[in-house]
């Protein structure tokens, strides 16, 4: 948080991102990490609202990036059948 806080004050953007352990959020990481940006990921379950804005106090982000999804039936490969 301490690395957020003085990003925060040299006006730099920092970065909240949901979805660590899909696909999209996993390139996502490793987008912030090659380009220097200042991230996290989120620790909170989407449907938790106290545990979402715990996280977005910890962090003191300026952006939130949700990659987040979930999967199970009926997923894509069902509705490009039906």
């Amino acid at each position: 948080a301490a690395v957020a806080a003085a990003a925060a004050v040299e006006g730099k953007p920092v970065f909240l991102v949901y979805g660590r352990t899909g696909w999209i959020g996993g390139k996502v990481g490793e987008i912030m990490k090659a380009a220097g940006h200042t991230w996290y990921y989120g620790s909170a379950r989407l449907e938790d609202r106290r545990t979402l804005l715990e996280d977005i106090k910890r962090s003191k982000c300026t952006h939130i990036i949700n990659a987040a999804g979930l999967t199970g039936r009926p997923n894509v490969d069902w509705c490009e059948d039906h």
